[in-house]
């Protein structure tokens, strides 16, 4: 469980952009808000993240860090 906010994206992301920080070629990362309150995170909705990541990797740019 990571908290955190929309803007910033949660404790967990922060500290992976962290870790990679010096990584010679420092990969995209984008945090993901989903389960809020224990709500269940259905397919559809792993679906819709799997495809932002393939968009971000095709375009090789991040539009929106956190959703």
């Amino acid at each position: 469980m990571g908290l955190g906010s929309v803007s910033s994206g949660g404790s967990l992301y922060a500290e992976a952009v962290a870790a990679l920080y010096e990584s010679p070629k420092r990969p995209l990362v984008l945090s993901f808000m989903a389960g809020m309150g224990g709500e269940a995170i259905v397919m559809k909705e792993f679906y819709w993240m799997t495809n932002k990541m393939l968009d971000v990797q095709k375009a090789g740019k991040i539009e929106k860090r956190t959703h």
